[in-house]
């Protein structure tokens, strides 16, 4: 770091101008390439995506939130969606299937055996 004082003031201040400027167009162009997300991993979907996605009209999407159906995300009067809890809510009307019935009691008994 080079020290600053009366005589290099002006080129030091040029040069974090520079610097400043150069992180404003880092920052510009990161937020051009990225979806609006709450974390790196929490992708946020609209009505017509997760309409795509679960194979429903954009008007049952929006049945379904209001109802509470289906997690959203409400703000400024607009509806959310992560993409993450609605995978999620696929999930959990998933029927399981003999073999995964079969393990989980299996595994309820290996648990109760071991607390008598």
């Amino acid at each position: 770091m080079v020290a600053v004082d009366y005589n290099n003031m002006p080129e030091a201040l040029s040069f974090l101008i520079n610097q400043i400027n150069s992180l404003k167009e880092q920052l510009k162009e990161s937020a051009r390439f990225n979806q609006p997300t709450i974390s790196n991993e929490e992708e946020i979907l609209s009505v017509k995506e997760v309409a795509k996605l679960l194979r429903l009209s954009e008007g049952t999407i929006r049945t379904k939130s209001w109802k509470g159906e289906i997690p959203v995300c409400k703000h400024f009067g607009k509806n959310y969606y992560l993409k993450s809890e609605i995978i999620d809510f696929i999930k959990k009307g998933k029927n399981l299937s003999n073999q995964e019935i079969e393990e989980q009691a299996n595994q309820y008994l290996l648990t109760k055996k071991g607390a008598n």
